[in-house]
């Protein structure tokens, strides 16, 4: 079983809890506004249900932070502190699951932090998941705010090798660390 479900289904002795968390995330990991709506209702069910599931009170920071990324810059702000505030609940409830801190480092991004800041928070994740294909492309675009580009590329071919059949939002990343590197062509 991968890391991720087995981190995801292990937290919480509830099935609805878990039910509603997995389907706020592909909600929000459309990246179509729209869906955010239902994906608050679905992750709000699941804390609801289990307050103390830390992979939903994730969800809840990945989703406020995934809200404000489609955003204006004006507005990030305000999912920034839910985000926050989701990320520290979910530390407090399981300081043990490292995925966590891929999050952290998306704020830290998106806040202009230290660049240190940023790799070092996604090293702990990716050191806790290494084969997870959604973590190594994450961590692409971590690599890519810290100017570490040939490091974001090889975590991006890296996660597209274990995932061929991959989330859209994985070009993103590609088209980011290519371009940045001189490398428009390949990421064509």
């Amino acid at each position: 079983m991968g890391t991720g479900v087995r981190n995801h289904e292990s937290k919480t002795s509830s099935l609805k809890a878990w039910e509603y968390e997995m389907r706020a995330m592909a909600l929000s990991d459309t990246y179509v506004k729209e869906n955010f709506i239902e994906a608050r209702r679905l992750i709000a069910i699941a804390l609801e249900e289990d307050p103390n599931y830390p992979r939903a009170w994730q969800a809840k920071g990945w989703i406020e932070w995934q809200e404000g990324f489609l955003g204006s810059a004006d507005e990030f702000e305000k999912y920034l502190e839910p985000a926050e505030e989701a990320l520290n609940k979910s530390l407090e409830l399981d300081p043990d699951d490292h995925s966590i801190y891929s999050l952290q480092s998306f704020i830290h991004q998106m806040r202009g932090d230290d660049p240190e800041l940023v790799t070092t928070s996604m090293d702990k994740a990716v050191a806790d998941s290494p084969g997870d294909a959604e973590m190594l492309a994450l961590a692409a675009s971590a690599y890519c705010y810290a100017d570490r580009l040939n490091e974001a590329l090889h975590y991006y071919q890296e996660a597209v090798r274990r995932c061929p059949i991959c989330p859209s939002w994985f070009y993103i990343c590609r088209w980011v660390c290519s371009t940045a590197i001189g490398k428009y062509r390949q990421s064509n």
